[in-house]
């Protein structure tokens, strides 16, 4: 292709912009991590915690722990999770969209990216300026890899 030709549409019909980002929406679900199995260890990590409790400190103390514990796991499930693992990744024309686990969206802009590409577990992605790019977004500094953002999604 030399540089007087246009740009491939694709089937959609929408122009394909610079930065490798798709003209219709996709929505990429990350695997690897699930909310339910998250529960049921911190469940059971209260229940071992709880047991421990009731053989060395007694009955009273014992069935306070099966009570708070479980809890308190409940609570740490529902407000936290893996800080930096992703649960989605939305990519259309205007931007990126991440979601984590902890709820937490992180919404980035098309023009803040020079370039984005795909591997089998990763999206790479390029800013136009990386380091204005991790001042704005201080939660992708984990996931950087020099002047990239490497964002795992297995």
């Amino acid at each position: 292709m030399t540089p007087a030709e246009p740009i491939p549409e694709p089937a959609g019909g929408a122009p394909v912009p610079a930065t490798g980002l798709p003209g219709t929406p996709e929505t990429i679900q990350v695997g690897g991590f699930s909310r339910l199995r998250y529960l049921l260890v911190l469940l059971a990590a209260a229940s071992l915690a709880a047991l421990w409790v009731l053989l060395t400190q007694g009955k009273w103390n014992g069935v306070g722990a099966f009570i708070v514990l479980p809890l308190f796991a409940l609570a740490v499930w529902w407000l936290a999770g893996p800080p930096h693992r992703l649960r989605q990744v939305m990519l259309g024309p205007d931007g990126i969209e991440l979601t984590r686990h902890t709820r937490v969206r992180t919404r980035i802009a098309a023009d803040e990216l020079a370039g984005i590409r795909r591997e089998a577990d990763a999206l790479i992605l390029t800013p136009a300026d990386p380091a204005a790019f991790l001042t704005r977004h201080r939660e992708l500094r984990p996931l950087r890899a020099g002047d990239q953002v490497r964002l795992p999604l297995s």
